[in-house]
């Protein structure tokens, strides 16, 4: 048993080892991408910037006039404003694709051009030129004035300036005019294939551009922040603690399953029941049955600590057979009273469709008749829906054949309404407590709503009572609407076994007045070793 759970560990933390480190690659390669975007854009309005500040330089520029001279005066002039002007490593005057003047001669045997005219410039455009017709491409910027044009070779990017690398011949980057044709201008180049890429747009009045940079594997270890030791690291500490959680949960859970199963064996799952009342006559007519663990070390466990884990592990059922030994046992102890009630459980449609449970049910009231003249009814919660209730009313009908009845719990909460009463058989309608809260407040859209729930079961003939119940004022709000059975602290909180069948002896056998303000000060029965306010089954 140890080697197969040693080797389920392993196996746990060798996925989660792999999954960590695949994660971590991932993370670190996504934000190696998100920091290069970055700098893209960094360089992206670099370009921008050399490309206004080279307009507005041309644009202050005098026009050249038709017969000027490039002598040492306009050479000397040309070169300062190179000088003066980052963004520029080379200004001229031609005419057409002719040279006239220049500010640092350049052998230029002839231009190949692209032009993209600028929008909101129509003197000026953005220019792609192969000046020494070998391929090396040049970006410039071009002013014209009729026969003339001054024409002004752009500073080339010094990506290292803006990008933390140190790698040689390991990137390059485009620019594309977004223009009809495209028109590209490419810089450097790399060996090997390309690993990253990305690109930064810009989309403004005069151009439409998109600045990609590209690069190898070096490229990509310049941004990179983890190398393969701290990936290794990282992913191994990962796997540790996603193991160590997912085993303890997973390990946790199947701990709680058989603790749940070996409490069933042992019958741990016991009823509490909290009375329900006649305010006219202070009897107790029924009662709620509410489940309890009273696990090994005689503790009782409160339902939301495993009610829902019962629910959604199939567990509610066994649990519920268990607990209903208990009832029935309890039912024998009181068949002597003259007084007879009702006992309500609390039911999920799987109920229904239990054959284990519907069988025990017949056994004891049909074939045992351990019910002594008292009665079963099942409580249905309108908090959690019931999709086929055609067919639930079916399975109902069998329970109804065993003189059992059905309660509408909640009603007015959830999701069935009214429709549950009319498909379902329902016969007694029970008010949430979060309506009876309401009870004194002023302006409450709640104390309506018991109103027209009151109203509506009068109409219908159903059976109504009120839960949760805890002050004079509601009990006396409810009278008034003919409202008297009632459920609550006010009257009683859920009880043990022992204490429960004392107080059904008491209540039941002293003839008592109804309920007025002089007479509920009397001594309530309350349990003194269940102080927590308990959470009612659904």
């Amino acid at each position: 048993m140890g080697f197969r759970i040693n080797r389920k560990v392993a196996l746990l933390f060798l996925f989660m080892f792999t999954s960590s480190f695949w994660l971590v690659g991932k993370a670190d390669n996504y934000l190696a991408h998100f920091l290069l975007n970055r700098d893209a854009t960094i360089l992206m309005d670099k370009l921008l910037l050399n490309i206004n500040t080279t307009i507005d330089t041309l644009s202050s520029l005098e026009p050249v006039e038709a017969g000027f001279e490039c002598d040492t005066d306009r050479i000397a002039e040309l070169r300062q404003i190179v000088y003066d002007t980052n963004s520029l490593r080379w200004l001229g005057i031609t005419e057409d694709i002719f040279i006239r003047c220049q500010s640092m001669h350049v052998e230029r045997p002839g231009f190949f051009m692209i032009h993209h005219l600028l929008k909101d410039r129509p003197n000026f455009s953005l220019t792609i030129s192969n000046p020494d017709l070998k391929g090396r491409e040049e970006l410039s910027i071009r002013r014209y004035l009729g026969q003339f044009t001054y024409s002004a070779s752009l500073t080339e990017l010094n990506v290292k300036s803006y990008l933390p690398i140190n790698c040689e011949n390991c990137y390059s980057y485009q620019i594309n005019i977004i223009t009809e044709p495209v028109i590209k201008y490419e810089s450097g180049e790399f060996t090997g294939k390309e690993m990253i890429a990305e690109t930064a747009m810009l989309a403004n009045g005069t151009l439409n551009l998109e600045f990609i940079i590209k690069g190898n594997q070096e490229f990509l270890n310049e941004y990179l922040n983890l190398d393969m030791t701290a990936q290794l690291l990282i992913s191994l500490f990962l796997a540790s603690i996603f193991s160590v959680m997912l085993h303890n949960y997973s390990t946790g859970h199947a701990s709680f399953r058989t603790n749940i199963l070996r409490a069933i064996k042992r019958k741990q799952f016991i009823p509490y029941y909290q009375p329900i009342v006649n305010s006219e006559t202070n009897k107790i007519i029924g009662c709620e049955i509410l489940m309890r663990w009273n696990n090994d070390e005689g503790n009782l466990i409160p339902p939301y600590k495993f009610i829902p884990y019962a629910e959604e592990s199939n567990l509610i059922l066994p649990m519920t057979d268990c607990m209903l030994e208990h009832v029935f046992s309890d039912i024998k102890k009181i068949e002597h009273l003259k007084d007879k009630i009702f006992f309500s459980i609390n039911i999920v449609p799987d109920h229904l469709f239990s054959a284990k449970f519907y069988k025990q049910m017949k056994s004891h009231i049909i074939d045992k008749k351990a019910l002594f003249g008292n009665q079963i009814a099942m409580e249905i919660t309108e908090r959690k829906p019931i999709k086929e209730l055609d067919l639930t009313r079916s399975q109902l009908e069998f329970f109804y054949d065993l003189g059992i009845s059905s309660k509408l719990d909640d009603a007015g909460t959830g999701y069935g309404g009214f429709s549950y009463i009319e498909k379902l058989g329902i016969s007694s309608l029970k008010i949430d407590k979060m309506f009876i809260d309401s009870i004194g407040a002023k302006d409450s859209f709640n104390v309506n709503t018991i109103d027209a729930i009151i109203a509506y079961a009068k109409a219908s003939k159903l059976e109504i009572i009120a839960e949760g119940v805890e002050s004079l004022e509601q009990v006396e709000y409810l009278q008034a609407k003919g409202v008297n059975i009632i459920q609550g602290y006010y009257f009683y909180k859920p009880l043990s076994s022992e204490e429960f069948i004392a107080a059904l002896q008491s209540a039941n056998t002293t003839t008592k007045k109804p309920v007025t303000k002089k007479r509920v000060t009397k001594k309530r029965i309350f349990s003194k070793r269940f102080k927590i306010k308990p959470i009612k089954i659904k």
